[in-house]
């Protein structure tokens, strides 16, 4: 299957680096087993086209990739560039299910300027360090279960990690004195741009600048490893994280879907 959206390519770019990734005629699948019941953990890539834009379709060809007669939640990233008839559609439409999500694809060509704060910005590198990250990407999130977010951000973390030793992606940190109040991950995976995920700021931070200066940080080392400061990040539509990219210079190119679900029967 050869992929056409930057979006598409950007999830491959951000597989966990013990993931096992199979290429198919009519999907890619990427399966991290230590993390087989999270959404993005285990996932697939299809054009919805190959599944004749029918959901129950994409979750048989998700339980056929894993080889599974029953599911614990199904992840199937559509690599599919939306006109806008297709994101404003109605309601009875495909792509206007409950269950399938809509995304933004954005890219940064050139870096804008950061605000002057008086934040630290440096890759995370200490024991210290690490465990703040994991505090912190397991703070933003509202969980029910606590224990088992930990455990999902704890093993994502980990093998980011062995991405940060092998040199293919650096986990960035913005500190105040010592203590962490935004983090963000940038992988080199794909020689074509860098890729950011997990962009989070403390939230008693947000609206002080940590965002845009972690940003310029990843920009430049985007160009230290690459050669150009070109960088891709996913985002809600017209969400406040979307104005905060495109302030700094960002801009949407497309827009893409996933159909996430759990504990389908």
């Amino acid at each position: 299957m050869k992929l056409e959206t930057l979006g598409a390519k950007s999830y491959l770019s951000l597989a966990p680096y013990d993931a096992e990734i199979v290429y198919a005629d009519k999907y890619i699948s990427v399966r991290t087993r230590n993390n087989s019941n999270f959404y993005w953990g285990n996932y697939i890539i299809t054009n919805a086209s190959f599944v004749d834009y029918d959901l129950d379709k994409a979750r048989q060809l998700f339980c056929r990739a894993f080889d599974l007669s029953d599911m614990a939640h199904c992840a199937v990233f559509f690599d599919n560039a939306l006109s806008k008839s297709e994101v404003e559609g109605d309601s009875g439409s495909f792509w206007q299910h409950p269950n399938i999500s809509k995304t933004e694809i954005l890219v940064l060509n050139q870096a804008g300027r950061a605000k002057d704060t008086s934040v630290n910005v440096k890759p995370i590198e200490t024991e210290e360090e690490w465990a703040q990250v994991i505090e912190l990407q397991t703070k933003v999130y509202d969980a029910e279960h606590d224990d088992i977010l930990r455990d999902l951000v704890t093993n994502r973390i980990l093998s980011a990690r062995k991405t940060v030793h092998e040199c293919s992606g650096v986990w960035i940190g913005a500190f105040v004195e010592r203590e962490l109040v935004g983090d963000l991950f940038l992988s080199f995976a794909s020689n074509e741009f860098g890729c950011l995920d997990q962009v989070e700021t403390s939230p008693k931070f947000r609206r002080k600048g940590i965002a845009t200066k972690l940003l310029a940080f990843a920009s430049e080392m985007t160009l230290r490893h690459l050669g150009s400061q070109r960088m891709l990040v996913e985002a809600e539509i017209d969400s406040a994280g979307s104005a905060t990219y495109q302030r700094f210079g960002f801009r949407p190119i497309e827009v893409v879907a996933s159909l996430e679900e759990a504990f389908v029967r």
